[in-house]
């Protein structure tokens, strides 16, 4: 029964975050070091795999699931790029009283699409050049700002840069 609950949690985990991940071929190779992995036997169905791994260099943290050796599923995700959700965007739009006038464009385009295309308003803090050695992070790091665009015109728009670091 735990195993069958595993596997369900692990697919529940990939179809909520389908958004933010990205699908790697059953090829890729993961560094046994960097990884995870618990099997189980699903009885006369096969043996299951959940493997757990993560990169880095640009820090992916990512899932794999194989049964009988043959890749079911791979999904991992990128910590570099952290991005601003629609609440958090919307948020914005209240915190900054020269956003007001934007509010009924956007809940137009909310209610037209679903969502706020990044496109159009977006706050994205980005980090790279990254180096993870002897428990130190070294890195550097830029903000990407779309701030109200429509029709190929902007509020403002750009990439700037924050500086590096080390933690």
């Amino acid at each position: 029964m735990k195993a069958v609950v595993f596997v369900l949690a692990v697919i529940a985990a990939v179809a909520l975050a389908k958004d933010v991940v990205q699908y790697n071929t059953p090829s890729d190779p993961i560094d046994e070091d960097r990884s995870w992995k618990k099997c189980f036997d699903v009885g006369k169905w096969g043996n299951v795999c959940g493997i757990i791994y993560v990169e880095t260099s640009d820090l992916t943290v990512g899932g794999r699931v194989t049964w009988d050796g043959q890749t079911v599923f791979d999904y991992h995700f990128s910590a570099n790029t952290v991005c601003a959700t629609e609440k958090d965007l919307l948020k914005l739009i209240e915190m900054i009283p020269a956003l007001a006038e934007f509010k009924p464009v956007i809940d137009e385009i909310l209610k037209a699409l679903g969502k706020i295309p990044a496109k159009v308003f977006s706050i994205c803090l980005e980090i790279y050049n990254i180096d993870w050695k002897d428990q130190k992070l070294s890195a550097c790091a830029r903000m990407d700002i779309n701030l109200i665009c429509w029709l190929g015109k902007c509020a403002w728009q750009g990439k700037e840069e924050l500086g590096c670091f080390t933690i």
